[in-house]
């Protein structure tokens, strides 16, 4: 029958008594090619049942982890057209029908309840590595969509799958800068010749100008004149008003006719030669809108993961170590995202314009939030990425003002989305 479905039964799980009840239910009132559900955690350390929320379906997620191990529920629709090397292989029918599903948007069902239980130890270790079997599938996709996808070691070791730019593409990097200066690691720094200067030393890319929104003040000539060296690589745009991130932003996009444009902060520095590769092997797919990169502080602890938006929008995991194996959610998977920092993202000029750019009634907070919930609400995602690493010369101590109307217009404009963030696993 054409309604049968497949449970791809891993038994270090333990499955509730009302699983195939659940199924059925779920069966009755939902179509579907593909379905999973939440978890509860067996631990030692509590008596206090705690469930793994699993995030929502995402192909990216899938190319770099399994979280969606356990008891996975296939149509048997999905199964029919299978290689026949994956039909020598258990793991192989399920891996190949999971990623078909996901990359031909069939439809996939999240059931939140959980109506399986697995040892928390299992589910560490399962959700950190990534076998042979998924590795080899996960590249072949990515090979067929033709992508610039190669096979490369994460920053926590497992091998995983880099995306990179398979074709030159125009880059305007916009900076908005009041020319300050900063001490970093213990030395008088000043932030826009330092963040220029590491661009062109540690990027591999060189398909990229620089666009400098500069306010007008004593540094503006004395930067104006030190940027010169670069030539017409680099652009000084003089910026009279008061304080304004969101305009400076739409002020440099304007002087651009890239394809391209990366957002970044006056604060930031290259770590990784490869990152704008990164960034821009993502653009190529028109599914997604804008793509941001791990930012870490000075000391190497994370700054920004993404946004999460829950119960306001928020860095993702600041202060943590990044390169920890960690669960839920692992740090070193790349994944669509509820949100992306301005300090560094990169968009389409195309989706740019459409979106209408940053709205300069936040001239403060909350602009990149706006800005990526107005691409995601074109049907385009936002994606972060750890391969793609930069420091962002923040604090964690830093005292951030946000107004009463900031927070409101927020609300007003977003609150529907705020809440409980499906993008990223967590544990309740």
């Amino acid at each position: 029958s054409k309604n049968w479905a497949y449970v791809f039964y891993d038994p270090n799980f333990v499955l509730a008594s009302n699983f195939i009840d659940t199924i059925e239910r779920h069966a009755d009132n939902f179509e579907f090619d593909l379905l999973y559900s939440d978890v509860e955690i067996i631990s030692k350390n509590t008596f206090k049942p705690q469930i793994w929320r699993r995030p929502k379906s995402d192909l990216e997620r899938l190319f770099h982890s399994d979280y969606l191990f356990g008891a996975l529920v296939v149509t048997q629709n999905n199964l029919e057209h299978l290689t026949d090397d994956a039909k020598k292989n258990i793991c192989m029918i399920e891996h190949q029908a999971t990623f078909s599903t996901l990359r031909n948007r069939k439809n996939v069902h999240h059931v939140f309840e959980s109506i399986v239980s697995a040892r928390e130890d299992y589910l560490f270790q399962k959700l950190n590595s990534m076998d042979n079997d998924r590795l080899e599938i996960a590249a072949n996709l990515a090979s067929e969509q033709g992508k610039g996808f190669v096979r490369a070691l994460g920053p926590t070791g497992n091998w995983g799958v880099r995306r990179l730019a398979k074709e030159k593409v125009s880059i305007s990097i916009v900076i908005p800068t009041r020319g300050d200066k900063k001490r970093i690691w213990g030395i008088e720094t000043d932030l826009i010749e330092n963040v220029v200067q590491s661009l062109f030393q540690k990027t591999t890319n060189e398909e990229f100008e620089i666009i400098v929104v500069h306010d007008v003040n004593d540094a503006y000539l004395d930067h104006e004149c030190s940027l010169a060296m670069y030539g017409n690589r680099v652009k000084v745009v003089p910026y009279e008003k008061p304080f304004n991130f969101a305009e400076k932003c739409n002020v440099g996009t304007l002087h651009s006719s890239s394809q391209v444009v990366v957002f970044l902060n006056d604060d930031i520095e290259a770590i990784d030669p490869w990152w704008l590769d990164h960034l821009v092997g993502y653009l190529e797919s028109s599914e997604v809108g804008a793509v941001g990169p791990v930012l870490l502080l000075d000391n190497g602890l994370v700054q920004s993961a993404g946004h999460v938006n829950k119960p306001l929008p928020a860095n993702y995991l600041s202060g943590r170590t990044f390169g920890e194996k960690r669960f839920p959610e692992p740090l070193d998977v790349p994944c669509e995202v509820s949100g992306l920092t301005a300090a560094c993202i990169a968009v389409r000029r195309e989706v740019f314009d459409e979106v209408g750019g940053f709205c300069e009634d936040l001239p403060n907070n909350f602009n990149d939030v706006d800005f990526c919930l107005k691409i995601q609400a074109t049907g385009r995602s936002l994606i972060w990425t750890p391969l793609a690493r930069l420091y962002h010369f923040e604090t964690t101590t830093r005292v951030t003002t946000v107004t009463e109307e900031e927070t409101q217009f927020i609300k007003d404009r977003w609150g529907r989305t705020f809440g409980v963030d499906l993008y990223r696993s967590r544990i309740d």
